[in-house]
C-alpha cells in the first residue's frame, strides 16, 4: 500500500513537471485561429455551406455559438471589420468567411429557438435566438445565445422587438441572398425613447455617444467594482471624454432622491445629474490593464468624493447599526477623465464643485467613517453611495445648495434686526418729542423759577 501511495506521489510530481514545461497557448491571430484553439476544427467548419438548408448544420453551429464566449472584446474589437463591401460579400460570401464583421442595424424579427436535451446537457444552454437584421440595403441572419434583458421581457409580453443594433458577427455562409452570421453579443443603441424597455431620453443620448445600453444591466449594486460593471464603465469613461460638458449641466436634473438611489438603484441607472456640493478628495486612479488602453485609450481616470447638502437630515438603519446614521450631507462619488488644470486634488480638500454626471451604480466602499462606526465582530461596514460619471468637474465659485439657503436665511433674519430697531428707535425719537412738548407745557415761569431756586 505504501508503494503504491509512493508511486502515485511520484507520478503527480512527475505529470506537474511536464505540465508547467509545456508552453502556454496565445490567443489566435485571427478569428480561424481562436476556433481551433477551442477546438473547433477545420471538419466542423467545412459543414458550413452556401446556400444549403441550415437545418444540415445545426450542430456546428451549437459548437460555435458555445465557444464564442471565449472570444475577448479586446479580440473582438481587433478584428472586426467595419468598411464592408456588402453586395461584393453576398456575391462571393468565401472572400470574408468566418471573418468578424460589423453590422449596424435595425432588429426586424426575433425567433427562439430549442436546443435537443442531449445537446443541452453538453452545451449547457438550451436555447438561442436568430435575428433577422436589416442594414446596408441588405439584410442578414444573426444567431446569438443572448439578449438584452429588457427585450426578454417585453416579447414575453407579446411585443416585437424593432431596436437599433450593432453586432460583431461571426460570417458563416450564405443563404440566398442573405448571410447567415454567429455572434458573442448583441449591442444595443435605442433610438427613441420606450416605456416598455425602460428607455429614458438619457439612455437615448448614452446610446448616440456611443455607450451600449444592454451592458447596463449587468452592472451589480450595493457592492465594489465587478467584472459586470467593467465594460459598461470604461464605455461610459470613453463616451463622456470628448463630450460637451455644457450640453449636460443643460440636461442635468437639478434634484435628486437619495432613497431612490439607495433603495432601486437599477431605476436610476443612466438618469443625468446636475449638482453642487464639496469635494473632500480627489485622487487620480491610473488604468493598467491594456485591453482597456487599447480599446479606449484611457491611461487614468480621477474618482472624486463630494458631500451632497441634503434638504432634510436622512437617518439610515442596518442590522449593524438599529438606531441608524443621520446624514445632513451625503457623500457621492463622481468619476471623470480628466479635472480642471487648477483644482486642489488630494485626500483632504474642501473645494465646492459643480459636475454634471450618469448615475452609474450604488457603490460599497470602506471608509474610515464607516469602519469607525462599526460594531464589535460585525461584518466590515461598507460606505453605500451613488457613483456617476461625467466628464469633469468646476470649481464652484457659488457656495452649495445649502450655504445658499443658510445665507438667506441670515440675511433675513439680518433684515428683520434691523426693521425692529428702526422702528425701535423712531419709537424712541416720537417719545422723546412728545416728553419735551408736554415739558414745555408745564414749564413754570422765570420768577417763579428764580424763587424756587433761592429757596433752595
Amino acid at each position: 500500500m505504501r508503494l503504491r501511495v509512493a508511486a502515485l506521489l511520484w507520478w503527480s510530481c512527475i505529470s506537474s513537471l511536464l505540465l508547467a514545461q509545456q508552453p502556454v497557448q496565445e490567443p489566435g491571430n485571427s478569428p480561424v485561429e481562436m476556433l481551433r484553439i477551442v477546438q473547433i476544427d477545420d471538419s466542423l467548419l467545412s459543414q458550413f455551406i452556401d446556400d444549403r438548408n441550415m437545418d444540415d448544420e445545426r450542430e456546428p453551429l451549437l459548437r460555435v455559438l458555445f465557444r464564442l464566449p471565449a472570444f475577448s472584446q479586446v479580440d473582438l474589437d481587433r478584428w472586426t471589420k467595419t468598411t464592408i463591401d456588402w453586395p461584393k460579400i453576398t456575391d462571393t460570401p468565401a472572400l470574408a468567411r468566418f471573418e468578424v464583421l460589423e453590422i449596424r442595424g435595425r432588429v426586424q424579427n426575433i425567433a427562439k429557438q430549442t436546443v435537443l436535451p442531449e445537446l443541452t446537457q453538453r452545451l449547457g444552454f438550451s436555447e438561442y435566438f436568430q435575428l433577422i437584421v436589416s442594414h446596408d440595403n441588405t439584410t442578414s441572419i444573426v444567431f446569438v445565445r443572448n439578449l438584452p434583458v429588457h427585450w426578454i421581457s417585453a416579447m414575453a409580453n407579446g411585443s416585437e422587438i424593432q431596436e437599433s443594433v450593432r453586432i460583431q458577427g461571426l460570417l458563416l455562409k450564405r443563404n440566398g441572398r442573405t448571410l447567415l452570421f454567429a455572434a458573442k453579443h448583441v449591442g444595443w443603441f435605442p433610438d427613441r425613447p420606450s416605456e416598455e424597455l425602460h428607455v429614458s431620453s438619457d439612455l437615448v443620448m448614452l446610446s448616440q455617444l456611443g455607450v451600449d445600453t444592454s451592458r447596463l444591466t449587468d452592472i451589480q449594486h450595493r457592492a465594489s467594482m465587478k467584472g459586470g460593471d467593467r465594460e459598461s464603465f470604461y464605455q461610459l469613461i470613453a463616451a463622456v471624454h470628448h463630450s460637451e460638458s455644457t450640453q449636460f449641466a443643460k440636461l442635468g436634473r437639478r434634484e435628486f432622491e437619495i432613497s431612490r438611489m439607495i433603495k432601486t438603484p437599477q431605476n436610476v441607472v443612466g438618469e443625468l445629474y446636475t449638482l453642487h456640493g464639496l469635494a473632500r478628495r480627489a485622487v487620480r486612479i491610473n488604468v493598467d490593464d491594456a485591453d482597456i488602453r487599447e480599446r479606449f485609450g484611457i491611461d487614468h481616470y480621477w474618482e472624486i468624493e463630494v458631500f451632497l447638502p441634503m434638504e432634510k437630515p436622512v437617518r439610515f438603519v442596518d442590522e449593524q447599526n438599529a438606531e441608524g446614521k443621520v446624514f445632513n450631507d451625503y457623500p457621492f462619488v463622481v468619476c471623470v477623465p480628466e479635472l480642471p488644470t487648477n483644482m486642489e486634488t488630494g485626500d483632504d480638500i474642501r473645494v465646492p464643485i459643480s459636475f454634471s454626471g450618469f448615475f452609474f451604480k450604488l457603490w460599497a466602499y470602506r471608509t474610515q467613517f464607516m469602519e469607525e462606526m462599526q460594531t464589535a465582530n460585525a461584518k466590515p461596514a461598507m460606505q453605500l453611495s451613488p457613483l456617476l460619471i461625467g466628464p469633469t468637474v468646476v470649481p464652484d465659485v457659488a457656495p452649495p445648495a445649502e450655504s445658499q439657503v443658510s445665507l438667506i436665511i441670515a440675511g433675513v433674519f439680518t433684515g428683520c434686526l434691523l426693521l425692529i430697531w428702526f422702528l425701535l428707535w423712531r419709537a424712541s425719537i416720537q417719545d422723546r418729542k412728545r416728553s419735551k412738548s408736554l415739558f414745555e407745557k408745564n414749564l413754570p415761569s422765570d420768577a417763579s423759577f428764580e424763587n424756587l431756586t433761592k429757596n433752595d
